[in-house]
């Protein structure tokens, strides 16, 4: 987290400066754009695919709900966003980081960056949800079963309250489901089947984005689930490994 007060002060001394400084920036961004090969470049099928997955699960996961004014109670879903407009966006993108590299195609670099910009168009409390789920507070490892509505609250480090209506937004929106407690039980939540890989790629883009990518890994094309061993919560991984990954994803979504 960046020392807010250095950010400030750093900001006062800029102060009446800020036409030069875009003058400056502009003229070194015109000459690296006037050294590069504008050119297009290629994308591969798979790459396409992923893309279009990611998309497809943001713009769902990000669409609106209609609430009670007053009580806040969910009153229904509309139809969610539509996904094309978004993918052509993240192909757009993808290929001006490629152009920026002087690559004749995308690859799997400009990949993970473009997926994690898609994941940070998530809303803040929902994305916080959504690394809940993958990472599974550490009681409560994933796979043992639905997680309650407190649990997940404890690990996202948010409030009950604001966690229920968040998951309550993307079950109605079908990424998660609700499993009713009954009299006097506590409601539990699971994720979706359809979207279990996309969940699993949202915690590799956490932890990728906190530390130096390692040019060795590479996205798999068949699944997005293969992305990352660990957040899959293998039989092997110590329950400090477990804590680790879960305080690592959670700083990354607040």
């Amino acid at each position: 987290m960046p020392d807010r007060e250095k950010l400030a002060l750093a900001a006062l001394e800029n102060a009446q400066q800020e036409p030069q400084m875009r003058a400056e920036l502009t003229a070194a961004m015109h000459g690296f754009l006037a050294a590069r090969e504008i050119k297009a470049p290629s994308s591969s099928m798979a790459i396409k695919r992923k893309l279009a997955t990611a998309a497809d699960f943001v713009t769902r996961a990000r669409s609106g709900v209609v609430r009670d004014g007053y009580r806040r109670e969910l009153e229904y879903a509309p139809e969610p966003e539509a996904p094309t407009r978004f993918a052509k966006v993240l192909l757009s993108l993808a290929s001006g980081i490629a152009v920026a590299r002087d690559s004749d195609a995308i690859g799997d670099d400009e990949l993970r960056l473009v997926l994690r910009v898609a994941l940070d168009c998530l809303p803040v409390i929902r994305r916080q949800v959504i690394a809940a789920l993958v990472i599974g507070p550490v009681d409560v490892p994933v796979g043992d079963g639905p997680i309650s509505t407190s649990a997940l609250a404890g690990a996202a480090k948010v409030s009950t309250v604001a966690i229920r209506r968040a998951l309550e937004d993307l079950q109605a929106l079908g990424v998660v489901t609700c499993h009713k407690g009954g009299s006097g039980r506590a409601d539990t939540w699971t994720l979706d089947e359809q979207w279990s890989a996309i969940f699993t790629l949202l915690a590799d883009a956490a932890r990728s984005c906190a530390a130096p990518a390692d040019k060795s890994e590479k996205v798999d094309d068949d699944t997005f689930s293969d992305l990352s061993e660990e957040a899959s919560h293998n039989d092997e991984a110590s329950p400090s490994e477990d804590a680790g990954a879960v305080e690592e994803v959670v700083e990354w979504m607040a």
